[in-house]
């Protein structure tokens, strides 16, 4: 009830914020149709913004980069774009995770409540390895806005074979026999420091998936190995690859050519256009090939070569300056690039007649000073415009402006009009036709945030009470939910100033197209941080402020998803909807039975599940008389957005030109993952060499092809023929044998006569299963789990299937059945399989490769569809030791980058709560950070350091 009265409060505030202005602006017109129209123009807006709210979307991590074996950490903070409080319309979360090809590797499906969400992601062998990587979240409401509106991040993992060298990079511009070229100098280290002497490597030089060059290079007495390369007049970047004579050491060193010549620059009029007779302040930007920003400086010239107006970029290559513009005249911008390189742009081309909408944003002022400026012809004509101004897609302030006695318009607007973030202004003409627009950004610290530990001093091992107080402006205490993450300084690096917040992210970039260097550093208290922040608004495009979909709605393709569901439709052979006709929906881990009945337009239904995480479906349709023949179904598949990463500089490997916070860092990970593996296994297994091994094209082995205890590959399935799988089985199969047993399932039945409402029941069946060498078979059909789809004879009988195929239909089989090949499959199939009783580890694991690929049911059988459904994430512990460590041996994860991780904080009414946990044996400082939002939408983030001394 508080939250909704909120909502209430909010948009009253932004309703009675628009409409005194009509009744206290002098430039204010009589005309009624004109308020009329204003008023429309302001109703269609805001309705807009009802019918179809957008959402923000903002994830904070337990830290910024990762090794392989690392888990990542997160929260997610999904939000009403307008007010800021939890989103209402999505309760599922998409989170798609990309390598630097751009190429999808792992998906995962967040459940959300009141718009909160956390977990974790295991970044194992099997599926990552060292690179950069970039992930992705979203909604599937979020689609309909574009994927601007999708929150992207973009990180480092370290892989194991990226542990020989350090490198010490240096680039620079050249010119080889008159061609364009780039000096590389790579002095090679090993961890301890010392240099790599007189070593030959293997070199080899990409231009994305074009390979240039190949030769092997012997380093000097320092380790160096210095060389040019002819660069291609297209390439934004290079990759090199070394690799040492043995083969043991390799390294991937990105090169960004960041040529001055190449440098992108762009200038911006306030408002929009250069307007003779007008002065105008320009915003400019300047973006190396890397997509970072680059300081330049220069002056304006005009055609007769005087200099008109000095500029020098103030932070990230953007900056500002003021030009009087005279009528007339072409402008040129001379600068002066990095390197000394002067190079001419053409600024926008001058406008002979029109308007210049200017709005200087005091940070020390209560209010926005805003001009509206014409050029004579225009002055002197009756035409009224409008001057409406939008945050957060409501419409806070809107006036009608007209010229009168030759005068502009000045006006001051008091900044309380508007809530915190970006405030979007746009002149328009009476007929709907933007001319000018301009943001700028309202700071305001709704919420303070205080940290206070239990004791003045801590030691190594000892125990931290964190006490944490938020209050509002006022000094009230606020209640809100939060999560804090804790690193250790010494092996992590966090840049607590110029890295994305909540902040940042839910109040300026979430509102700007494409990639935002240091977003952190806008709102941070620096010294030229305001001034900086409004350069950005000059110079970076935006998002959501698109009139025309205000004055012709859209059609909202993607809805909103409220829950999982399983949603698809029944025909016939015709296409034509089969209504009143029984669906059945079956999985065995967990065990759910359900049915329904299709509507009128062949359609069905199925939600209310219980807690899944891996779902496997099975789903058949059955005709009045119990039969699917001519029936066909069809499941619901959302297919995934594209993925597109916004451009920015990707971050370079650990080991490029690193510190001594991420060398320590990459050490101690190797570290734990020995550690973790000794005490895991006890010893090392012996070297095994395996010949004439055979392989399976195309097979899904979690092992790799071929890496199994048993193998039968295409040339056995030829000499079988048409025998059944059942008897190649028999036949083949070192102790593969039958047996049938009862098992007890759930079934979701009406709750009474005529009821909508339903109960859970479980009813009692006879399966078949089939076992080797005493292990129960798992049967995997082209990666797909097949036995959790069909083990119910409701279905179709296991032993049945297995005699309907021959062996012309499949490639192979693998048989997983020792520890040593069915460890990653019991990791992919069995959730949380160490929490297990340990008889669900004993599984053999039979892999089989069809023709086809299709998965188990290639031969299109009627009436029946098996949907493996994007898996549910659900939120595991972060592990918190209780006690001091004495042997790191046998206590390894006493290693410990992220010291604590806290994603569920909830303050109460007092504005309090409180936090533990243990320090690490080592003196360090930690790192703290600590973000959330309140109950009325006011995200807030703090930054703490805490020392912890010696013994």
């Amino acid at each position: 009830m508080k939250s909704m009265l909120n909502r209430l409060r909010f948009n009253f505030f932004l309703l009675v914020a628009v409409l005194p202005i009509f009744s206290s602006t002098v430039c204010l017109s009589q005309d009624v149709d004109l308020r009329s129209e204003i008023l429309k123009i302001t109703r269609l807006s805001n309705s807009l913004n009802r019918a179809s709210p957008s959402e923000k979307l903002y994830m904070q991590f337990d830290k910024p980069y990762y090794a392989l074996g690392d888990t990542i950490w997160y929260k997610a903070y999904l939000v009403n774009a307008s007010s800021l409080f939890p989103a209402d319309k999505s309760e599922l979360l998409y989170i798609d995770i990309a390598n630097d090809s751009n190429k999808v590797i792992k998906r995962y499906s967040i459940p959300l409540g009141n718009g909160l969400g956390w977990g974790n992601i295991t970044l194992n062998e099997t599926e990552f390895k060292g690179g950069t990587y970039t992930l992705q979240a979203y909604t599937n409401w979020m689609r309909n806005f574009g994927d601007d509106y999708f929150f992207s991040r973009t990180f480092y993992v370290t892989g194991a074979a990226e542990k020989n060298w350090l490198i010490n990079k240096q680039v620079s511009a050249s010119n080889l026999n008159n061609n364009p070229s780039a000096n590389v100098k790579l002095y090679f280290n090993d961890l301890d420091g010392a240099p790599e002497r007189n070593k030959p490597l293997l070199l080899n030089v990409f231009d994305g998936n074009k390979h240039l060059y190949k030769q092997t290079l012997a380093t000097d007495a320092n380790g160096l190995l210095d060389f040019n390369i002819k660069t291609p007049p297209d390439a934004a970047g290079l990759i090199i690859t070394a690799e040492s004579a043995g083969g043991d050491k390799k390294a991937t060193i990105p090169v960004a050519l960041n040529r001055a010549e190449n440098i992108d620059v762009q200038f911006f009029p306030e408002g929009g256009n250069l307007v003779a007779g007008l002065q105008t302040q320009i915003g400019f930007k300047a973006i190396s090939e890397d997509g970072l920003g680059a300081n330049i400086s220069g002056e304006i010239i005009g055609s007769d070569q005087k200099t008109a107006a000095a500029f020098k970029s103030l932070h990230n290559g953007m900056g500002s300056f003021n030009l009087d513009v005279k009528a007339g005249e072409s402008y040129t911008a001379k600068v002066i690039l990095p390197g000394g390189l002067v190079k001419q742009y053409p600024l926008p081309a001058v406008k002979a007649t029109g308007t210049v909408l200017q709005v200087i944003n005091d940070p020390l002022s209560d209010s926005l000073q805003v001009s509206v400026k014409a050029t004579p012809d225009l002055m002197q004509q009756p035409d009224s415009y409008f001057l409406i101004a939008k945050a957060r897609g409501i419409v806070c302030y809107a006036a009608v402006v007209t010229f009168r006695d030759g005068h502009f318009v000045d006006r001051k607007i008091a900044k309380a009009l508007f809530p915190s973030g970006i405030t979007h202004f746009t002149l328009m003409t009476a007929k709907r036709r933007p001319l000018n627009e301009r943001l700028v950004f309202i700071n305001r610290s709704d919420i303070n945030i205080q940290m206070q530990g239990n004791k003045v001093n801590y030691l190594s091992s000892d125990s931290v009470a964190l006490k944490i107080k938020v209050t509002d402006n006022a000094g009230k205490p606020v209640a809100g939910n939060f999560s804090i993450s804790v690193t250790d300084d010494a092996l992590i690096k966090t840049d607590t100033t110029n890295s994305e917040n909540i902040l940042s992210r839910l109040l300026l970039t979430s509102d700007l197209k494409g990639f935002v260097e240091q977003p952190g550093y806008y709102l941070s208290k620096a010294p030229e941080a305001a001034q900086g922040l409004d350069n950005l608004l000059l110079t970076q495009g935006w998002i959501g402020y698109d009139w025309g979909k205000v004055f012709d709605p859209p059609v909202m393709a993607y809805k909103p998803e409220k829950d999982f569901r399983v949603t698809g439709r029944v025909s016939n052979v015709f296409n034509g909807a089969i209504k009143g006709t029984h669906v059945l929906l079956f999985s065995k881990s967990p065990g759910i039975l359900m049915d329904t009945i299709t509507d009128k337009q062949g359609s069905f239904v199925f939600d209310r599940f219980p807690k899944v995480d891996t779902p496997v479906f099975f789903i058949k349709a059955v005709n009045k008389a119990g039969r699917s023949f001519n029936v066909s179904i069809k499941v619901d598949e959302i297919a995934p957005p594209d993925f597109a990463t916004k451009k920015a500089a990707s971050p370079a490997p650990w080991y490029v030109n690193s510190d001594s916070t991420m060398v320590r860092y990459s050490k101690q990970a190797e570290l734990k993952q020995q550690l973790e593996y000794y005490k895991a296994s006890g010893h090392l297994l012996k070297e095994v060499n395996i010949h004439a091994k055979k392989i399976i094209m195309d097979s899904k082995n979690l092992n790799g092809p071929g890496e199994a205890d048993q193998v039968f590959d295409e040339k056995d399935m030829e000499k079988a023929g048409k025998k059944t799988w059942l008897d190649l089985m028999y036949e083949n199969v070192k102790g593969f044998r039958e047996a049938s047993f009862k098992v007890k399932v759930h079934k979701q039945v009406p709750a009474g006569r005529g009821s909508f409402l339903t109960r859970d029941v479980i009813i009692d069946t006879f399966i078949h299963d089939y076992f080797v060498k005493g292990k129960k078979v798992v049967f995997i059909i082209d990666g797909i789990q097949l036995d959790s789809a069909i083990s119910v004879p409701t279905f179709v009988d296991l032993t049945t299937y297995l005699n309907f195929h021959n062996a012309e239909d499949i490639k192979g089989i693998e048989v997983n059945e020792s520890g040593k090949y069915s460890t990653n499959y019991i990791r992919e199939f069995i959730p949380d399989p160490w929490t297990y009783n340990p008889v669900y580890l004993d599984y053999a694991y039979i892999e089989i490769t069809t023709r086809g690929g299709n998965g188990p049911f290639f031969g299109n059988t009627p009436g029946v569809y098996l949907y493996k459904p994007l898996p549910l994430s659900w939120p595991k512990t972060f592990y918190k030791p209780r006690h001091a460590a004495k042997d790191i041996a046998n206590h390894p994860e006493e290693i410990r980058p992220t010291i604590d991780w806290e994603p569920n904080v909830n303050t109460n009414a007092k504005g309090e709560a409180t936090v533990w946990f243990f320090t690490g044996k080592k003196s360090s400082n930690y790192t703290l950070i600590i973000e959330g939002t309140d109950m009325n939408g006011n995200p807030g983030s703090k930054s703490f350091t805490l020392k912890v001394g010696g013994k």
